[in-house]
């Protein structure tokens, strides 16, 4: 099946090319990312280097929601099951504290 699109320009051959339908009704861009400064870059060499950085960036650092909160990077090591547990220790003492101060204040009124 054809690319799904809509014609845009004269109808003769050679000079007919597709555009995208989109998905959302008045959207300018379909993607959930918009990289509007990678349109402007038009040495090869420079948007190769941008685009690794990018890549670079949603490996490393940017934490994934469907993968626990752990960069996709961390989870093919095998840390993402090391961090999320210490995550999970890390909260559990964090509401012990919380709620051993709560019953402190209860008991102690200034």
């Amino acid at each position: 099946m054809p690319f799904p699109g809509r014609r845009v320009g004269p109808a003769h051959a050679g000079a007919v090319r597709l555009e995208p339908a989109l998905p959302r009704p008045k959207s300018s861009d379909s993607q959930a990312v918009n990289i509007p400064h990678l349109d402007k870059i038009e040495d090869a060499g420079e948007l190769e280097r941008e685009l690794l950085r990018i890549q670079d960036f949603y490996d490393t650092v940017r934490l994934r929601q469907s993968l626990g909160y752990v960069t996709p990077e961390e989870e093919h090591h095998g840390l993402g099951p090391v961090i999320r547990k210490a995550r999970r220790v890390g909260l559990g003492q964090a509401r012990a504290a919380r709620v051993a101060t709560r019953r402190k204040l209860r008991q102690d009124p200034m």
